[in-house]
């Protein structure tokens, strides 16, 4: 199959993933689930592929539960495309986040029992069976597009104890997880420094303390707690070494007594709100393990659409601003998740041993990915089509335009390329072609 231009320098990275039949296999696979509208199985991809695909269809089954090729591997140079739109001599600001996605089955391989997010409220809590995804993602400013977006570079499955104990595996909470993922690109990119954005479930003295370790190039964001222990550093003792200093007031309590001020912060959907701040620094300490230097801010929204919060970095000098900014930046993974289940088919595929549960869904995450690079790519020679409705119009293209927008490149440069397609078109108005386009890239 031909590649889209636009496409090509993608492709070839990723393709250094896997050996080279492989990678000719997983690409023509990739571009088809891409312009694929419903479920992603491997069964409806490869039905709707009107033979499009080469080779026995028996062999793109196997590309998940047989060939020797590594998800850490792909990870790798996924991060590399995705760091390289980085803006230069900035650090590049990540975020962690989990997701479950339903797959129920007898024998589907490391399934559990995990809280639907979506379905769920303060009130209700729903339940699924399936597999509980831990999704590190690079967050990057996109051409014409206010708010950044989130790309999904590595992913790992969360076991339940039963589960890593029936495997002989030590139990890794979904934190422990996300510290692996963090340090594994302090370890490929050991010159770039980074900042990590994570919700109450990772802001953990833990992760406050990792940060700490990596210090040099690594800074956590995240939420704080108002009754949160503060200590002053340990002092010198002529008894016995001292563990931590005098206690500090909560966050809680500062915020009470001290002078707020006034401030406008980068927020949420990439726009701007005036709020006030107060905040403080001080050891945050766990017994047993330590103390971890950080600041934390109070923020209180002055138009009054949002509940008060407390954040906190593991960068004292950090601005209380750029705390409350940075932070804002992590609801972009949501975003993400919203959009790779609505368009990229997340919680479709139905593979059930070890190695296709391990490669089936993160390699969706990584299809989401590889859209937002190609559209990336594209934006580069042309301008953004966005689609408008007559009750909705849009200032700025969104992931459904982008996806819009890599689906027209492939038809066009692609599937009605293939000699046995264009020898039928020749008879069809371009008219039509552009109609029956038109009808395939909107759909979900």
């Amino acid at each position: 199959m031909n590649c889209p231009p636009a496409a090509r320098k993608i492709f070839d990275t990723l393709g250094l993933a896997f050996t080279h039949p492989t990678a000719l296999r997983m690409g023509a696979l990739a571009l088809l689930a891409i312009v694929t509208i419903g479920r992603r199985t491997l069964t409806h991809i490869i039905i709707t592929s009107a033979g499009l695909l080469g080779g026995h269809f028996s062999s793109y089954y196997r590309l998940f539960s047989r060939p020797a090729w590594s998800m850490w591997r792909l990870g790798y140079w996924l991060a590399v495309l995705a760091i390289d739109l980085a803006p230069p001599g900035e650090p590049i600001v990540l975020a962690v986040d989990d997701t479950a996605t339903e797959h129920p089955g007898r024998e589907v391989y490391g399934k559990g029992k995990h809280r639907a997010a979506p379905r769920s409220s303060a009130s209700m809590v729903k339940w699924i069976w399936g597999h509980k995804w831990v999704v590190l993602a690079v967050i990057l400013p996109i051409p014409y597009v206010s708010r950044p977006w989130a790309l999904p570079v590595l992913m790992a499955l969360y076991r339940n104890p039963s589960q890593s104990a029936a495997e002989g595996l030590r139990h890794k909470t979904p934190g422990d997880i996300a510290r692996t993922l963090t340090r594994r690109l302090l370890v490929w990119f050991p010159e770039k420094k980074f900042i990590l954005l994570g919700d109450g479930g990772y802001s953990s003295r833990a992760m406050a303390r990792f940060a700490r370790r990596f210090r040099q190039h690594l800074t956590f964001v995240g939420k704080f707690y108002a009754d949160a222990g503060l200590y002053d550093p340990p002092y010198a003792s002529t008894r016995r070494p001292r563990v931590k200093g005098a206690k500090l007031p909560t966050p809680a309590q500062c915020a009470a007594q001290a002078k707020r001020r006034a401030a406008t912060v980068a927020w949420y959907g990439g726009g701007t709100r005036r709020v006030s701040l107060v905040g403080g620094e001080g050891q945050w300490y766990e017994a047993g393990r330590g103390l971890a230097a950080i600041r934390w801010v109070h923020v209180v929204d002055l138009d009054g659409t949002h509940r008060e919060e407390y954040f906190f970095s593991t960068d004292p000098e950090m601005p209380l601003e750029r705390i409350v900014s940075l932070y804002t930046r992590r609801w972009n993974i949501e975003t993400m998740f919203q959009e790779v289940r609505q368009h990229v088919g997340l919680g479709s595929t139905r593979r059930w041993c070890k190695k296709a549960v391990l490669r089936a869904e993160p390699w969706l995450f990584g299809l989401y990915s590889v859209i937002v690079l190609i559209y990336v790519e594209h934006l580069q020679t042309h301008e953004p089509k966005v689609t408008s409705y007559p009750w909705l119009t849009k200032t700025e293209p969104t992931f459904a335009d982008a996806i819009a927008e890599v689906r027209t490149l492939i038809w066009r440069e692609t599937i009605f390329s293939d000699p046995r397609i264009s020898a039928v078109l020749k008879e069809i108005p371009p008219k039509i072609q552009e109609t029956w386009i038109n009808w395939f890239v909107h759909a979900a």
